[in-house]
This record gives C-alpha cells, structure tokens and sequence, in this order.
C-alpha cells in the first residue's frame, strides 16, 4: 500500500475512534439510596431506632444534617451523596412513624 493510503485508513480509523468516545455518555452517578432503608439497615447497626424515635418532630434538617454527618465521623456507612435526602427524610417524619418507631 502506498503512503497515502496508510495515512487516509489511520486517519479514519482515528475518526472513528474519536467520535465513539464524543458519543459515548458519561457514567452517571448512582441514584441517592432509599432514606428508610438507610435508617433501618445502617443506623441500626450502632444503636436501635428508640434513640432516632425519640428526636422525631424534635430536630429540622440541619440538626438531622449534623446528627448524621457526626455518625459518619464515627464510622457509620452513610453515602455523602446521601445526606441530605436522609436528613430531610427524618426531619420530615412525625413522632412514632414507622418503620423507625415500633
């Protein structure tokens, strides 16, 4: 082959695979975690829910936001991400929801 014809294929070949990469998507980020399944799976691996019962219709989003942020200071397995989705779940809650309250 001659010079020209190798340069016109690696040209298209790098077309090619420049565009597959333009159109490929970006990955997308995962969905914030139930906050009920949250509450019932990771906090009650440190305490039962009594303890998160008793603040309900006690503390708005930033105290839940704090709470939760010094939970996950002590090793609780809360998502980032998550936060703020768990912190409006509770603050929304009424004093003996279920499932927290039993």
């Amino acid at each position: 082959m001659s010079k020209s014809i190798w340069m016109v294929s690696g040209a298209a070949v790098s077309l090619v695979l420049f565009m597959g990469l333009m159109l490929a998507e970006a990955p997308r980020a995962q969905p914030p975690e139930d906050p009920s399944a949250i509450v019932m799976s990771r906090c009650t691996k440190c305490h039962n829910t009594k303890r998160i019962c008793d603040n309900l219709d006690k503390k708005d989003v930033e105290e839940w936001t704090q709470t939760i942020e010094k939970m996950v200071s002590r090793g609780a397995a809360v998502a980032p991400e998550d936060i703020p989705a768990l912190a409006e779940y509770l603050a929304g809650m009424e004093s003996g929801s279920k499932p927290v309250c039993r």
